[in-house]
């Protein structure tokens, strides 16, 4: 399975891993059934980890596809916390280039090299927004 979603035990959280060979249109296909899950209003973060992917199949217009889907998701769930752990050279970039097309205020995005980092991001912000 090459996208995994898990919804933490207090479904404040999400962690959305891609395994193996990932496509763009898997990313988008599990993406649309988060935010269509009765969890993701009241979500407080989502990380996204790509720590077990082993190819990244995305092109540049599926990367501003998802950005749009999760521009307009904002609006449901404006102050969200994503994570994304990107250990590859080509996921950091792809990463980078994804995070610069985020417009909404408050949904508020972070690339890191490792899940630990990210976590600790994540849980530094939650902490301190209450």
């Amino acid at each position: 399975m090459p996208i995994e979603i898990e919804y933490t035990d207090d479904t404040l959280g999400v962690i959305f891993s891609a395994v193996g060979k990932v496509t763009g249109k898997e990313i988008i296909d599990k993406q649309k059934d988060v935010y269509r899950s009765k969890e993701f209003p009241r979500l407080r973060y989502w990380i996204v980890d790509r720590s077990r992917c082993t190819e990244y199949d995305v092109s540049t217009e599926e990367v501003s596809e998802i950005a749009a889907i999760d521009n307009e998701a904002a609006h449901i769930n404006p102050h969200l916390i994503m994570a994304l752990v990107a250990e590859s050279d080509l996921q950091f970039g792809i990463s980078r280039m994804y995070e610069s097309q985020i417009t909404e205020k408050g949904f508020t995005t972070e690339v890191f090299r490792e899940r630990e980092a990210a976590e600790r991001w994540i849980f530094s912000k939650i902490d301190r927004n209450g």
